[in-house]
């Protein structure tokens, strides 16, 4: 009992020091922000039965699980439990849909004995999959005001650590390539010990160079996909530096999506990783501001917990301090192609969510992260087109 209280205290007491610092305002302002849209991550379910029979263990890894590429299926769900809500201004709940806008090649790069990276597009790997209508969706989804894409790098994956893991023996990853499968995590396998996974990553000059190259590419595949610029970015695993921001403000990044702490790495070493503190509101010498997820609502990572509760207290957290309440909710919560029991029993607690925080603040406003962003940028005196 005794330990169990001070747990609770030690949570409350940390998430008010998260809070503290920044932007605040008295509107009751909730962005939903989801990663991962657009990557393959587990092909199917044959895959996934097949990494198993090789002793990766896949089943320990909720990504490796449940997440795969999104279907219409999913999305009408979805859409489907974000219409059902609106906020004071008649809006219904908007998620800010992080995308990565490419997926590996792997005919072309075992053709080339590992030794070049190729990739397919986003519209590409739907057409691989079958699944051509799905694009069509989500433009439906943006006009709704339902579903905002943004930028969660070109791919999910930083191809020189990846490729050099594989050549180098690494069993694992060379199983799982096997598959059609590049994102296995430290859970899956001892052998996955490097952040193969952190797209921003560079050990040297050359790939700094092919970051930035990248960083330009996906810009370009973001905006002849969706039809604009993405002006905010979220790198994966949350790890990058000075470079890399650099990098994003040369491509028309005005918004920085993070969690309260990055992964930050010094340039060329990606051995010594540190913690680096952020707050919304917080700004970098680029004048780019950031966007700090303070509530958690991640159902396919705790299957047997219900997640409304905790997340309405890092929500009422957020309003009491006056701060914006920015919810991460990785696309694999809403996915049923792996299974579908994740997406319904998922979707059936996004449901109950929405409609506790409209019964609970019925003067709380749905925004995406670009539009949290402009909001504070206005305040800041800061020209954000």
């Amino acid at each position: 009992m005794i330990k169990s209280l001070l747990n609770k205290a030690k949570v409350t007491s940390k998430g008010y020091l998260y809070n503290y610092k920044g932007f605040s305002t008295n509107r009751k302002i909730v962005v939903i922000e989801s990663d991962d849209w657009g990557g393959e991550r587990t092909p199917n379910k044959q895959s996934y039965l097949k990494l198993l029979e090789n002793d990766l263990r896949v089943d320990k890894c909720a990504f490796s699980k449940y997440d795969t590429i999104e279907s219409q299926e999913d999305l009408v769900a979805l859409f489907d439990v974000l219409k059902s809500v609106s906020d004071l201004n008649g809006n219904p709940a908007i998620i800010t849909a992080n995308f990565n806008l490419a997926n590996p090649d792997y005919k072309k790069i075992k053709e080339s004995n590992f030794e070049a990276y190729y990739y397919i597009d986003y519209l590409q790997t739907l057409e691989k999959y079958n699944r051509t209508n799905v694009l069509e969706l989500v433009k439906e989804g943006i006009n709704k005001k339902l579903f905002f894409p943004q930028s969660h790098s070109r791919e999910h994956i930083s191809p020189y650590l990846w490729l050099n893991e594989i050549k180098n023996n690494n069993h694992s990853l060379r199983k799982a390539f096997e598959l059609e499968v590049y994102g296995l995590s430290r859970a899956t396998s001892p052998e996955i010990v490097k952040f193969h996974l952190a797209s921003q990553l560079y050990r040297n000059s050359q790939e700094l160079e092919f970051v930035s190259k990248t960083m330009q590419d996906g810009a370009k595949l973001f905006e002849s996909i969706f039809g604009y610029p993405s002006l905010s970015f979220i790198a994966p695993v949350y790890t990058w530096n000075e470079a890399n921001e650099e990098i994003m403000n040369n491509n028309g990044i005005k918004f920085i999506q993070s969690s309260f702490f990055q992964n930050y790495f010094k340039p060329f070493e990606i051995h010594a990783f540190s913690k680096k503190f952020h707050y919304t509101g917080q700004k970098n010498k680029w004048n780019q501001i950031y966007t700090v997820r303070n509530c958690l609502f991640e159902p396919a990572l705790s299957p047997n917990k219900d997640c409304v509760p905790s997340c309405l207290k890092e929500i009422s957290m957020s309003f009491n301090m006056n701060k914006p309440a920015i919810i991460s909710s990785h696309r694999l919560n809403y996915i049923g192609g792996l299974d579908q029991n994740n997406r319904d029993n998922n979707l059936k607690q996004l449901g109950r969510l929405l409609f506790e925080i409209k019964k609970k603040w019925s003067n709380v406003e749905f925004m995406t992260s670009v539009q949290l962003g402009k909001l504070i940028a206005d305040e800041y005196g800061i020209k954000k087109d």
